[in-house]
């Protein structure tokens, strides 16, 4: 048999058994990995799918948490797993489309070695503070970092966070020099805000709205371009005195790369379906972030473009993760 012909036949094959593998998807238990602590935004959102995706796709769906690096620890780990649909990766831009240019070395490529699904959710950073804080603006938080106090600091829940990124865009933009001081988690650098150990942190909008409905914490601003309804009190970064100055974060699905094209579609439908569904945009609205459901050719773009945006930003603010 000639060459050609064994090969045509051959991918056929493949193909064949490709179809009759995404046919029977799902036989047994989808993980999706939160490269975050538990009860963190990640990790919310991931179990706020996982729970119906799991009903609808009559398989259970569980959550594992692998923390840890800014959340590479856990994407590094997603990455080198079989492509077969059965581990996903609950993704953001932070270790995604951030964690490139920050981290010298990583264990995955953020474009080749992963297959977005779509993207789930979009939410501000919140610049926090404690409820009885001096720090009333912008402009207050501004003046300290100019300072040479030592409480001139910002808090966030890890080194190569998009919160991180964040607060080396605001220094650079702003003209403030807050040093960093990253802690393992957002518990822990909520408790340094409420303590007085710092004056203020970086925050999702997922993990900050419960802390300030309950009073515990004030928000001074909102990273993105238009407020948030969480806060609508809140003026966002570029009207309270910082011109221009944007930054969102997104949360994505997404499958180690060469994950079946049938399986990446049929895992795309149904996350799609559940984000029309009022009541997850209800919740996902709740807790601050708005659902924004897109193709996988979307996602993929976004990403790929997200990787290129953050590059300049992360060479000029400086900032660097080990």
């Amino acid at each position: 048999m000639k060459s050609w012909l064994k090969a045509v036949l051959l991918a056929a094959l493949c193909a064949s058994a490709f179809g009759a593998r995404a046919q029977e998807y799902p036989s047994k238990v989808i993980t999706i990995v939160a490269p975050y602590p538990a009860g963190g935004s990640i990790d919310l959102v991931a179990r706020i799918i996982g729970k119906r995706l799991s009903e609808n796709l009559g398989q259970a769906v569980i959550v594992k948490n692998i923390p840890g690096a800014g959340g590479t620890v856990g994407t590094t780990a997603v990455a080198k797993l079989p492509a077969d649909g059965y581990t996903l990766l609950l993704g953001s831009n932070g270790p995604n489309t951030m964690a490139p240019s920050l981290y010298t070395t990583l264990g995955y490529d953020g474009e080749k070695d992963f297959a977005p699904i779509t993207l789930l959710a979009v939410q501000p950073m919140m610049f926090c503070v404690d409820t009885g804080s001096p720090l009333k603006s912008v402009r207050d938080l501004i003046a300290l970092g100019k300072t040479k106090d030592k409480k001139a600091v910002y808090g966030t829940a890890g080194v190569g966070s998009a919160a991180h990124l964040t607060g080396e865009l605001f220094n650079s933009m702003s003209g403030a020099a807050l040093a960093h001081v990253p802690y393992k988690g957002t518990a822990p650098l909520t408790l340094a805000i409420i303590s007085g150990e710092i004056p203020v942190g970086i925050i999702s909008a997922i993990d900050a709205v419960p802390q300030l409905k309950g009073g515990k914490l004030r928000v001074l601003a909102v990273s993105t371009s238009k407020r948030s309804p969480a806060a609508p009190e809140a003026p966002t970064i570029a009207e309270a005195g910082v011109p221009g100055f944007h930054m969102d974060v997104w949360y994505g699905l997404m499958a180690p790369a060469n994950t079946p094209k049938a399986i990446v579609d049929r895992l795309n439908k149904e996350t799609v379906a559940i984000l029309a569904e009022p009541a997850i945009r209800a919740r996902l609205l709740e807790l601050g972030a708005e659902a924004s459901p897109n193709t996988p050719e979307q996602f993929t773009a976004l990403v790929k473009s997200d990787i290129a945006k953050y590059a300049p930003i992360v060479k000029m603010s400086g900032a660097k993760a080990e």
